[in-house]
């Protein structure tokens, strides 16, 4: 008859440098596998190889053998380790969407710009493409009216704009007193050497033809 060992096991905190996260969180995982799948890991491991010399234990009033024991070790594993490759997948999926957005985002609202274009007055036909007919601007009031103008002058004025009669009326100022450089009398040649003085220059020589 095997041994029945009675223990009534309380929960005791894992230590410092095994667990970081509460064990009644199982979504708390600060690495691929956490210190409390690292942990059940290390514990399903050496049941599995002291199974044949485990005894019938009392765990808080049940009764369980090594097997039991195992089993209840191995099913937290095995949800660990299903939750580290869903992380994994979630990321993965969430990488590609994003970049899949990205990709087409230019083109997605080129699209939706060219339906509400084309389907703009049939409310009906845009409904199918979860579009909503663009608001027509409200009519503006007297005042805000006279308001509009206002602004609009007086940005004209900060601006300094004007239209094309006020710029055609725009004349560049002529100063009363003007100053004109005039050229002086060119000099005379100078005579040549042995020429007397006052005697008119040589006629240059014709070459015959």
């Amino acid at each position: 008859m095997g041994l029945l060992v009675v223990a009534r096991v309380q929960a005791v905190p894992l230590a410092a440098n095994r667990c970081h996260g509460s064990e009644s969180d199982p979504n708390v995982m600060s690495s691929p596998k956490s210190a409390q799948l690292q942990a059940d890991i290390e514990l399903q491991s050496g049941l599995s190889q002291t199974q044949s010399s485990l005894p019938t234990m009392l765990l808080n009033g049940q009764t369980a053998s090594a097997a039991n024991s195992l089993a209840v070790v191995q099913s937290r594993v095995d949800a660990g380790n299903a939750l580290v490759s869903a992380k994994a997948a979630l990321a993965q999926a969430s990488q590609a969407y994003k970049d899949t957005i990205a990709n087409t985002k230019v083109f997605v609202s080129a699209l939706r710009t060219a339906l509400a274009t084309a389907y703009g007055s049939s409310p009906e036909t845009l409904a199918k493409y979860g579009l909503v007919p663009r608001k027509k601007p409200a009519p503006l009031t007297v005042e805000e009216k006279m308001v509009a103008v206002a602004r609009r002058a007086s940005t004209r004025v900060v601006r300094h704009t004007t239209g094309p009669v006020a710029r055609a009326k725009v004349k560049g100022a002529v100063p009363s007193t003007i100053t004109v450089q005039v050229p002086g009398p060119e000099a005379p040649e100078p005579a040549s050497p042995g020429a007397p003085a006052g005697s008119p220059a040589a006629p240059p020589a014709v070459q015959g033809k």
